[in-house]
């Protein structure tokens, strides 16, 4: 949003500067050609046919930006925290999850992160999800956390491939940025 707003300041000072210099040029070619009235006019002329060409751009990236405000996205991230089981981005356990990044979340769309769940315990448990901390705490009203191993039992030592969605309602009201923290756990 800042990048475009940076792009519509820079095409007006831009346009500025060129008007201010095709009056200058104007202004000189009065001084020393007969034809004065002419060359004023083919200058006002072109003057005008880029400012509406400035103009109809400007339409264009407003119609272009009005639609990325539509699909605006959100940026997030918050903590990991689990009890009796390991979070790892591999199925070797080598690198831990301690935090989650989800990046940018589209309203209307899910955002999905796939890693793996350990038991490091000595007793079969059953996996269990949770979502706290919320910020702003309206931000639950907006998203929903699911995962793929709902009620699933795992073994001592066993992996499990899960992919955790993040779920953006179409409507986000004023929501911009959020952070919340996972709760990953097994109930023995």
């Amino acid at each position: 949003m800042k990048g475009v707003q940076k792009f519509k300041a820079f095409l007006l000072e831009f346009l500025e500067s060129f008007v201010s210099k095709l009056n200058e040029a104007s202004s000189r070619i009065s001084k020393f050609s007969p034809f004065t009235r002419r060359r004023k006019q083919k200058v006002g002329l072109l003057a005008l046919v880029l400012l509406l060409t400035f103009a109809s751009f400007m339409v264009m990236l407003n119609i272009i930006f009005g639609r990325l405000v539509f699909l605006r996205t959100f940026s997030s991230h918050g903590a990991v925290k689990t009890f009796g089981v390991g979070v790892y981005l591999d199925s070797d356990g080598s690198f831990p999850v301690t935090s989650l990044d989800w990046g940018l979340v589209e309203p209307g769309a899910a955002s999905n992160i796939t890693f793996y769940i350990r038991n490091e315990g000595n007793y079969p448990v059953t996996l269990f999800l949770g979502a706290e901390n919320w910020d702003p705490e309206s931000a639950s009203n907006y998203l929903t956390l699911t995962w793929d191993c709902g009620g699933q039992t795992i073994d001592p030592g066993e992996n499990v491939q899960v992919t955790l969605s993040l779920w953006a309602s179409s409507d986000m009201g004023d929501l911009v940025d959020f952070y919340f923290d996972v709760i990953i756990g097994g109930n023995a």
